[in-house]
């Protein structure tokens, strides 16, 4: 009896000792890096999106589409006469207008960020004292 009494003190002591507790610090800690990881991946998630975007476009600028067809009948079968041409239709597809270099982006969008030291809060005037 001593001896389960000895058994279950050590197994509760075993017990409280492995618990864990996470502190504050370490939970906001953990959110605000969390955190600073979503807005990195949306932003790179974004550029990616676009990147592709440009693909798309260059890819469907560069599609030939140009034909041209004629029917022609011969109006006396195998003779001696030709062939007449009862119907001629062409279209020439022009020239691509974008660029997919291998140095630049897709089509050439890029994100550049705002300069000229324009500051959304207006700073105060004055000195502290």
């Amino acid at each position: 009896m001593n001896r389960n009494r000895n058994a279950n003190s050590i197994r509760s002591r075993n017990l409280r000792k492995r618990r864990g507790s996470a502190s504050v610090m370490g939970i906001i800690f953990m959110i605000a890096l969390l955190a600073i990881g979503v807005i990195v991946g949306a932003a790179s998630l974004r550029d990616s999106i676009v990147q592709e975007f440009g693909d798309i476009s260059v890819a469907l600028d560069r599609l030939n589409q140009t034909y041209s067809y004629r029917i022609e009948l011969d109006p006396d079968g195998n003779g001696p006469a030709a062939p007449q041409t009862i119907w001629f239709a062409n279209y020439t597809d022009p020239l691509p207008t974008l660029e997919d270099n291998v140095d630049e982006p897709p089509a050439g969008i890029t994100f550049v960020e705002p300069t000229g030291g324009e500051s959304p809060v207006t700073l105060p005037v004055g000195s502290v004292p």
